[in-house]
C-alpha cells in the first residue's frame, strides 16, 4: 500500500452528463473522511487478502441496488469495486456543495456496508 490510503475513491459517466464543479473537490474530501475512519477503526485488519478498497462510482441510466466486485489484485493488495448510480440524480445534486456530499457520502456508505457483509466485516 504505497499510496498509504485503505479506500480509494473515483468516478465516471456511463452516459452523458455533467460532474459539477463541486465534484471533483468533495469527493476527494469524501474519500478522506471515510480513509482516516477505516484506518481509525481498524475496518480492514481482519482480511488479509487486500489491503486497499478501490470503489469507482458510475454514473449511468438507472441505479443499481448491488455492486460489482473485481477480482482482488495481488500486485497492489486492492479489492475492487465500482456502483452505478443515475447521473438525473446526481443532476438533481450537484450545484449544491453540502448536498453533493450528502449524496457522495450515502453512496460511499452504502457501498461500504455491502462490502462489508460480503466479508462479514461489522461496520464501525
Amino acid at each position: 500500500m504505497p499510496h498509504g490510503k485503505v479506500l480509494l475513491l473515483g468516478a465516471s459517466g456511463t452516459v452523458q452528463g455533467r460532474l459539477g464543479r463541486w465534484f471533483n473537490p468533495t469527493l476527494t474530501d469524501v474519500c478522506n473522511e471515510f480513509d482516516e475512519l477505516l484506518k481509525k477503526r481498524r475496518w480492514l485488519e481482519a482480511i488479509g487478502d487486500f489491503d486497499t478498497i478501490h470503489h469507482v462510482i458510475r454514473f449511468g441510466q438507472n441505479d443499481e441496488p448491488e455492486i460489482e466486485f473485481g477480482r482482488i489484485s495481488k500486485k497492489y493488495s486492492e479489492l475492487p469495486t465500482a456502483s452505478l448510480r443515475s447521473m438525473s440524480g446526481l443532476h438533481e445534486v450537484y450545484l449544491d456543495r453540502q448536498e453533493l456530499r450528502n449524496y457522495l457520502q450515502a453512496e460511499v456508505l452504502r457501498s461500504l456496508q455491502i462490502i462489508g457483509e460480503r466479508f462479514s466485516l461489522s461496520w464501525p
